[in-house]
């Protein structure tokens, strides 16, 4: 199993090709690529994206990295067209095709907001299969994530926020590009316990993870043992499942805590408890 982490904290503070020296040097053997929340001088989804990509995917090779998986952008404005004529959905088939230059086999595609009156899975729906022309021209496989919205009262409400409706909606599209990822803190506060998450999964339809932990509540994406989950059931209910794809942090809020001279070192940290994870695995 590859220890992943996703680059957006590395990358807005350093660039990419420092972003790629710091996770390498702290033990990483993967990056999940964070295509989102890009500040201008860091964004490469601009008319040079594909020779951006080139240049990125070149300095993982260097660095002896890979990129498996990404995160595509989740700024497609509700009620706009899913076609060319949207810049925002141009971003977007841009990054997957980044994706597919960096060599990953995932992109993580967050779903669109339905409009008001709108049955939210058929727009969903239309939304993802309006992406799989560019998922089949650039075979990048699409992970469907369980996520929220809302406040917590006491819960967020869940969109896909149960195994068997992410993986009903997954089948429901009709295709070998779409997959799922789990993001253990979306369960949890979406009210269900992330080992019960996965174990509700398929292996053949679950390739992607999002590990953080939070108190419970709120969508903290912290380092794990920081906060409410049962890690040693969450790594059990991967082994009992034969989950194959990688285990990738997404602690970007606790990173975001710190001044940059020290993230180097939370880096090293966050390596060394996913390797603790891993261990866990039978």
């Amino acid at each position: 199993m590859k220890l992943s982490i996703e680059t957006y904290v590395m990358r807005e503070s350093f660039g990419d090709e420092r972003a790629i020296d710091m996770i390498a040097d702290a033990g990483f053997d993967a990056v999940d690529y964070s295509f989102y929340w890009a500040s201008p001088a860091r964004d490469m989804l601009g008319d040079d994206y594909a020779d951006r990509a080139r240049a990125i995917r070149a300095h993982l090779d260097a660095r002896g990295i890979v990129c498996s998986q990404t995160h595509t952008p989740f700024d497609v404005p509700t009620g706009s067209a899913f076609d060319l004529t949207n810049p925002k959905f141009v971003r977007l088939v841009r990054s997957l095709e980044a994706s597919a230059i960096l060599g990953a086999d995932n992109a993580i595609v967050h779903r669109v907001k339905e409009p008001e009156g709108v049955e939210p899975l058929d727009y969903f729906r239309t939304f993802y299969l309006s992406l799989l022309p560019y998922a089949e021209k650039y075979r990048i496989h699409i992970a469907v994530e369980n996520l929220f919205e809302g406040k917590p009262s006491p819960r967020y409400q869940g969109v896909l926020n149960k195994p068997e409706l992410l993986t009903d909606f997954i089948r429901s599209l009709g295709s070998e590009w779409f997959t799922a990822c789990v993001d253990v803190g979306h369960a949890t506060i979406t009210g269900t316990a992330p080992q019960d998450f996965i174990a509700g999964m398929d292996k053949s339809l679950l390739r992607a993870l999002h590990i953080q932990d939070n108190d419970g509540m709120y969508d903290c994406h912290w380092i794990p043992y920081q906060g409410h989950h049962d890690w040693n059931a969450i790594m059990k209910a991967l082994s009992d499942i034969g989950y194959e794809g990688d285990l990738t942090m997404e602690v970007f809020a606790a990173l975001n805590k710190l001044p940059d001279n020290l993230i180097a070192d939370a880096l090293v940290y966050t390596a060394k408890i996913g390797r603790e994870l891993i261990g866990k695995m039978k």
